[in-house]
């Protein structure tokens, strides 16, 4: 062989190698070296020539340990493709077997189910005897066994298919991935080698290419037998699901009855139990109160008895209810994921996406049901405990006889010993059935916590679902010009005259007749009558707003409380009638009208209570020293849109609510957008940062960062609501609706913020006014002590008053910290604010993980895979480049400040910081950038590789002088040029470097000899 190898050339030995192996690979029968290569044409090489070439590299003392260990790593390479090519050839032809013995299997498996469902369910036993009913619960406990046997056997299936249904995906991939490492040995082979490199090594490089080549030749044959395979397996496992099924419904239905028998068999008992207690208390009542009283102690343990009994069957069906729950929520949550796998924006899925979000079970009502069950097992354990401390005592006849007879006078001891045994003996047959109703009831209430459990997880996972689509799937047609056509027949039809009679009657049956309803009428009477008096003592309030000794936070307390009292009445009334109309009495109608009522009454009272603030002469003007413009402008605002928002709110809230099919329709769609509108035009107006009505707090001389940012997040701001209006316009109410009430919630957020940021402004002042006037009040008695003193005796001491804890305060160092303290206060709790109003927006953000746009290769445990970069990835490096200018930008002069105030360093040091801490920014992020979008350094290494040659020739000035600009920074033999101050602000004079090594050497001094 190796004579033949050398008498041809070498450019034609790499293609006579690949035509061996491909010619091999397409020869099918031929007999091998090895049972499982069938199909794999006769190697050059084989498992004995290796370990025979190991065994003599091993004992050749002419190779180094290097070329040793090369040579032996290359031979057991090829063993172990060797090894990997039995076992793909194996695996195909265990995947050729399945294959074609898959289909008749199939075959069977929907003759058994055709017997099955023809197939007669055999009928439950009738017991009436004790042995009856203990044969009832032996076969139950055998059929429940059965069940959950069978219910293991398909989910075990299900996982199967599951895996099956991504199976097809995954082994397209791994065929792409090994087509293309085969081209890459290949061309390895094609390939010369080095003329250097000894003769053995060569020949082993070689086997080890030819043993990787054939190993993947064998695996794309397995992978391909597989595929083929596939929809095969698919009908085999669907076929013996559907076995399991129908063998599932015919053993439920089985434990179903039985459980049913077995209730019905231990309610009998107990109520003959009971039926006995009852009759022996009356046989001895008359003749001893002992025995009396132990006779109505086995009477109360037959009460509990039945007690215990009586809900056993309706537990069983609740959980049956819950089981069913869970089943139609993983199905529906099943097959719309693989619709929107198959098309993720589907026009049509909307809609019924939010029909069937709409039939899932309340979690809240369940929750308050899990923690129910929850105290109910709890007492049932106790009482369980209790029942084996009396069986435990008791269980002793003769002496539990003897302690019943200790009570009883020595004559009446014979007389009724029959008695006592027959009390004794019914006491511990009830505490025996007692402990195991008590047991059997304990369990079934865990079955039932462990089915609502699943139930609740099933369903808030399918919420989390839904959340996640519903946001970007449309939930109506586009709004067209001619549905306003449609609009009267919408009001029609919210408006029936059934509808309105529900309404009335509801009004009829739950408000009017509620006390609770007159009383908030009469306070709303009351409030409204007093509007007078309530302005006269918010302006009271103001009186001693700005006197020094007489000023106090309470006088602001005070119109702040009077000012909610004013914005009260209305609200109030319609949150009553909302409370009374929510009721557990109440209708579905009622209900829906109600939950709209509560949030007009919430919104409503926000705006009113934002207006009265906001009055001339109120909380605003005079005690939080809003400037006048600022208050009448804030207060015209308000009104303006209190018009428009709250008949457009209470319109569009009761539609959506009375037509929750079509998200309200055309009614609501309008009603959205007056919303819309108005809520843009009041964002515009108010916080404008330069012509706003609130654009006095971001013009102080020390303005929270939220204020300062105001340019960044007023733009977002007001581009929400058009963001809402063109997704309704566009059949997007869903969407809508979500930002639509989140930005509600940011409104009153800035609202609130804006509020509590004066109110704790003004504690501030307050106490810093106090302070001033306690120095200014020392300062003035010890002028007027030195006066006295100096009058009376001029020799004397300088007669000054003892220091107080006011005369060392910094007025100025407090006022400037307290303000920064607020400041970060007030951002904090914003920030807060808008993750927790817009997380309900975050969900629906994960979808864009799914949106695939081009895959990265990376090692992972030693295997090449492509991770997939998603849109969510192009997003989130957008977001770091934007942080990286924004910080590369605004950072240094932050830095520049801190440095200077904490740490007192020289220019020089502070600025070659702060550009170092630019360069590092930079280069951080765009790494993080490069990385988030799949960019690795094997890829962008040869263009590291071009920059560096274009470097070399046409950039090496830039780059020297920028080599020479960090060793200025760093050695700092210039000054920095000098900060200009204009208009309040400091800025650095920008002087080229040059120029200012030209005016230092000009004012440097000449040196004397």
């Amino acid at each position: 062989m190796r004579r033949m190898s050398k008498s041809l050339p070498a450019c034609l030995r790499p293609w006579l190698i690949i035509l061996a192996l491909c010619c091999g690979t397409l020869l099918a029968g031929e007999p091998t070296t090895s049972p499982g290569r069938r199909g794999i044409a006769p190697l050059l090489v084989t498992a004995e020539i290796l370990q025979a070439k190991i065994s003599q590299a091993e004992g050749n003392p002419e190779l180094d340990a290097k070329g040793r260990a090369e040579l032996i790593a290359l031979y057991r390479d090829s063993l172990s493709n060797l090894t990997k090519i039995d076992a793909h050839a194996a695996r195909a032809d265990v995947f050729a077997e399945s294959m074609r013995t898959a289909p008749q299997e199939t075959d069977l498996v929907r003759q058994r189910i055709a017997t099955l469902q023809a197939a007669e369910p055999p009928a439950a036993k009738i017991a009436d005897a004790v042995a009856g009913g203990a044969e009832i619960a032996r076969d139950l406990k055998r059929e429940e066994a059965d069940l959950a046997a069978v219910q293991a056997l398909r989910a075990d299936i299900e996982r199967q298919l599951a895996y099956q249904e991504n199976r097809p995906t995954t082994i397209r991939q791994s065929l792409a991935t090994t087509q293309e490492q085969q081209r890459a040995i290949a061309a390895a082979l094609q390939s010369t080698p080095a003329s250097d490199e000894p003769e053995r090594l060569g020949e082993a490089r070689r086997w080890s290419l030819e043993t990787r080549y054939v190993a993947l030749s064998t695996q794309i044959q397995a992978l391909d037998q597989e595929l083929l395979g596939l929809p095969m397996k698919w009908d085999l496992l669907a076929a013996t699901r559907d076995e399991k099924t129908v063998k599932l419904d015919r053993i439920g239905q089985r434990v179903r009855d039985l459980k049913a028998l077995n209730n019905t068999w231990r309610v009998a008992q107990a109520q003959q139990a009971e039926q006995a207690a009852q009759r022996m208390l009356e046989t001895v009542v008359g003749l001893s109160p002992a025995l009396a009283s132990f006779a109505e102690h086995n009477l109360m343990l037959a009460r509990d008895l039945n007690a215990v009994t009586l809900p056993l069957a309706a537990l069983d069906k609740e959980q049956a209810q819950a089981v069913q729950v869970a089943e139609r929520i993983r199905a529906n949550h099943k097959r719309e994921q693989a619709a929107t796998e198959i098309s993720a924006l589907s026009p049509g899925l909307g809609p019924l996406l939010l029909a069937h979000r709409q039939t899932l079970p309340d979690l809240k009502v369940y929750e308050r049901k899990d923690r129910e069950l929850a105290q109910r097992i709890a007492e049932v354990n106790v009482r369980r405990l209790r029942s084996l401390d009396e069986a435990a005592r008791v269980a002793n006849g003769p002496a539990a006889v003897a302690e019943l007879a200790a009570g009883l006078p020595a004559e009446q001891t014979g007389a009724l010993d029959a008695t006592l045994h027959a009390l004794v003996a019914q006491r511990q047959v009830l505490l025996g059935q007692q402990l195991e109703s008590e047991a059997i009831y304990l369990d079934r209430l865990r079955k039932l916590h462990a089915a609502e459990s699943e139930m609740r997880e099933a369903a808030r996972s399918y919420d989390s679902f839904l959340e996640k689509h519903l946001f970007w799937l449309g939930t109506q047609s586009r709004t067209q010009p001619h549905d306003v056509l449609r609009l009267l027949d919408e009001v029609q039809v919210l408006l029936t005259p059934a509808r309105r009679s529900d309404l009335v009657r509801a009004f009829e049956q739950e408000v009017f007749p509620s006390p609770v309803f007159w009383l908030g009428v009469l306070l709303a009477l009351v409030l409204t009558w007093r509007q007078g008096r309530l302005t006269a003592a918010i302006e009271h309030t103001a009186r001693h707003v700005g006197e020094p000794g007489a000023d106090s936070f309470r006088y602001t307390a005070r119109a702040l409380g009077w000012s909610l009292l004013k914005a009260a009445p209305l609200p109030l009334l319609i949150a009553v009638i909302s409370g009374l109309l929510l009721g557990h009495q109440g209708t579905a109608l009622s209900h829906t009208v109600g939950t709209g009522l509560k949030s007009v009454a919430i919104n409503l009272y926000v705006l009113l209570a934002l207006r009265q603030i906001s009055l001339p002469g109120g909380l605003g003007r005079v005690h939080l020293q809003w400037p006048e413009s600022a208050a009448n402008g804030l207060c015209i605002e308000l009104g303006r849109l209190l018009w428009v928002f709250v008949p457009a709110n209470v319109v569009g809230r009761l539609a959506m609510d009375l037509n929750p099919g079509l998200n309200g329709g055309v009614v609501s769609r309008l009603a959205l957008l007056l919303v819309t509108l108005a809520v843009a035009v009041f964002f515009y107006r108010v916080f404008h940062p330069r012509r706003g009505v609130l654009a006095h707090l971001r013009q102080q001389p020390h303005p929270a960062l939220l204020f300062r940012l105001q340019p960044l997040w007023f733009p977002a701001l007001l581009a929400t609501p058009f963001v809402v209006l063109a997704s309704t316009l566009n059949g997007y109410v869903y969407s809508a609706v979500i930002m639509m009430h989140s930005l509600l919630l940011s409104l009153w957020l800035a609202c609130g913020l804006v509020l509590l940021d004066g109110l704790a402004w003004r504690w501030l002042t307050l106490l810093r006014q106090r302070a001033a006037y306690q120095i200014a009040s020392v300062e003035r008695a010890g002028e007027s002590a030195t006066d006295a003193a100096a009058c009376a005796t001029p020799n004397a001491a300088d007669g000054r008053t003892a220091p107080t804890v006011y005369a060392k305060v910094d007025l100025a160092a407090m006022t400037e910290d307290s303000r920064e303290l607020l400041a970060i206060v007030t951002t904090l709790l914003a920030l807060a604010g808008l993750y927790a109003i817009w997380s309900v927006v975050f969900p629906a953000l994960t979808i864009l993980d799914d949106i695939t746009l081009w895959y990265r290769s990376t090692t992972i445990d030693g295997e090449d895979k492509r991770l997939p970069i998603t849109l969510a990835d192009l997003g989130l490096a957008l977001l770091y480049l934007v942080s990286t200018v924004t910080l590369a930008r605004r950072l240094p002069a932050v830095l520049d400040m801190i440095l200077l105030e904490r740490f007192r360093m020289s220019s020089g040091s502070r600025y070659t910081f702060t550009t170092l801490t630019t360069y590092g920014i930079v280069a951080g992020g765009t790494l993080l950038t490069l990385y988030t979008l799949g960019a690795q350094w094997s890829q962008v290494q040869w263009l590291a590789a071009a920059m560096s040659v274009g470097i070399g020739f046409g950039l090496q000035e830039i780059v020297a002088n920028f080599i020479s600009g960090l060793i200025i920074l760093f050695e700092r033999p210039v000054r920095l040029p000098r900060r200009a101050h204009h208009q309040g602000r400091c800025r650095r004079r920008r002087m080229p470097l040059h120029r200012s090594l030209h005016a230092q050497g000009r004012k440097r001094p000449r040196q004397t000899a």
